[in-house]
């Protein structure tokens, strides 16, 4: 990925997720997502310096009868398009994450579909699948057409040690 706002973004990611280590967070998709939230809101200034007036937002931000979505990232960064700086709601759109806590190869796959699909509609520049409490990040079942901009990353805490593991799905398939 050479794009610099791609890359910084995945940087303050990949830093946002290393520095939670609640083990209570782990419990669940929601908890977790929550605290993945207020860490990359504290990190967001520095990624405005590559994308002014982007922002962090959760997954309700997306309808149906705006965006013609069926299913809703659990996070995004994007330049809202309400703020009139974007020719539509396809411009903007930064990085799309879903997260998944202990997930089954089929629910796994599910997330790529849905990755695929919101990258499609409204043409996100970088994808990533985060799976919470495993060391699984099933890079291998990323979607061919979304291969060159999805990341896959893992994060599990064991008995108060966080590992972090984090794939490129480039030259994976």
């Amino acid at each position: 990925m050479a794009d610099p706002v791609e890359n910084r973004f995945l940087e303050l990611l990949l830093d946002a997720v290393a520095s939670i280590k609640e083990p209570r967070l782990f419990a669940t998709e929601r908890g977790y997502q929550g605290r993945l939230l207020s860490e990359l809101n504290v990190r967001s200034p520095m990624l405005t310096v590559y994308a002014p007036n982007a922002i962090v937002e959760q997954e309700y931000q997306k309808t149906r009868s705006k965006h013609g979505l069926v299913s809703r990232p659990d996070v995004i960064i994007h330049i809202p398009h309400e703020y009139g700086f974007t020719r539509s709601r396809a411009d903007g759109n930064l990085a799309v994450i879903q997260i998944k806590r202990r997930a089954t190869k089929a629910r796994a796959r599910d997330d790529f579909t849905a990755l695929r699909m919101l990258s499609e509609q409204l043409s996100y520049s970088l994808c990533v699948f985060l799976h919470i409490d495993s060391e699984r990040t099933f890079v291998e079942l990323c979607p061919d057409s979304i291969a060159s901009r999805t990341h896959c990353i893992a994060t599990l805490l064991d008995r108060g040690t966080l590992r972090v593991t984090h794939h490129s799905c480039a030259g994976v398939v």
